[in-house]
C-alpha cells in the first residue's frame, strides 16, 4: 500500500513494488533506508558507514531493558547491551556468557592505580595442567635414557617425577660420598623449569639403595644435574634406574 498525504486529503493505493527498488520509505513512525520501515525511528538495510557515532541515551542496562543506548543482536536472542558505564551479555531476557579475546591477544584492565573488583568464582584452568605424562620434550644427556615422567604445574609450582636410566660405565662415590658432577642429565622444556635464584635439591631414588642427590639448576636453564651419593663407596652401575623427584617454582 502506498499512502500519500497532503494538507487536504490522504490517498492510498495498493500495488506491488519490487523491494530491490526501494531507496527510502517514510511511515508515520519512522524512516526505512533500503527497505520498508518496520521498526524504530530509523530502519536500515545494509551497512552503515560513519566517522563518528554519538548516542545520547542514558537508560540503564538490565537483563530486560529496552531504553539502553546501544545493543548488538536481537532482544529475543543473544545480544550485548550497553549503557553509559555498563555492558551486559543477554539471551532473551536472561544473562548470557561473555568472552574477551577468545582467539588470543593480551587484555589490559585499568592502569597501575586502578582497583579491579571480581565478584563470584574465578576459574583458571590453565593454572593447573593436571598430571602430564606425554607431550613434553625432555632432552637426555649422553649415557642416560628417559623411561617415563609424571609432572604437574599448579600456577608457578612444578611437582612430579621423571624416571631415568643410567646407561654409562659404573661410577663410585668418593670418601665423602660425592660423585663427580654429571651435568645436564636431562633438560626440561620451557615453562617447566626452575627459575629461582638458587638451585633446588632433586632426590635420585634408586630402588633398594639409599637416595642419591642432584639439583635443578637456576634461572630457567632447565637442566637437572647428578651430584652426590649418600655414603663412601656408593656405586652407580650401568642400567641403574632412578626416580627423580621435582618440586620447585617456575618464577
Amino acid at each position: 500500500m502506498i499512502e500519500v498525504t497532503d494538507k487536504f486529503n490522504t490517498s492510498t493505493k495498493n500495488l506491488v513494488v519490487a523491494t530491490a527498488a526501494i531507496f527510502m520509505h517514510w511511515s508515520t513512525t519512522g524512516v526505512g533506508i533500503g527497505k520498508y520501515h518496520a521498526s524504530g525511528t530509523l530502519d536500515v538495510l545494509g551497512t552503515i558507514y560513519s566517522d563518528n557515532i554519538r548516542l545520547n541515551g542514558t537508560g540503564d542496562v538490565s537483563l530486560t531493558s529496552t531504553t539502553h543506548p546501544f545493543q548488538v543482536g536481537l532482544s529475543t536472542s543473544t545480544n550485548m547491551a550497553f549503557d553509559t558505564n555498563e555492558l551486559q551479555a543477554r539471551n532473551n531476557g536472561v544473562a548470557a556468557g561473555f568472552t574477551i579475546n577468545m582467539s588470543g591477544g593480551n587484555v589490559t584492565l585499568g592502569d597501575l592505580n586502578s582497583v579491579i573488583t571480581l565478584h563470584g568464582s574465578v576459574i583458571e584452568p590453565e593454572m593447573d595442567t593436571g598430571w602430564v605424562t606425554s607431550g613434553l620434550t625432555i632432552t637426555m644427556a649422553s649415557g642416560w635414557t628417559l623411561t617415563s615422567y609424571r609432572l604437574r604445574k599448579i600456577r608457578n609450582r612444578v611437582v612430579g617425577r621423571v624416571i631415568i636410566v643410567y646407561a654409562g660405565a659404573g661410577i663410585t662415590a668418593d670418601a665423602t660420598g660425592n660423585f663427580t658432577d654429571i651435568t645436564s642429565v636431562y633438560t626440561l622444556p620451557t615453562g617447566w623449569r626452575n627459575n629461582q635464584s638458587i638451585s633446588t635439591l632433586v632426590p635420585f631414588i634408586q630402588s633398594g639403595t639409599k637416595t642419591m642427590w642432584g639439583r635443578a639448576n637456576t634461572t630457567n636453564v632447565g637442566t637437572v644435574d647428578f651430584t652426590h651419593g649418600s655414603f663412601n663407596g656408593q656405586v652407580v652401575a650401568t642400567s641403574t634406574t632412578f626416580e627423580t623427584l621435582l618440586d620447585y617454582l617456575t618464577d
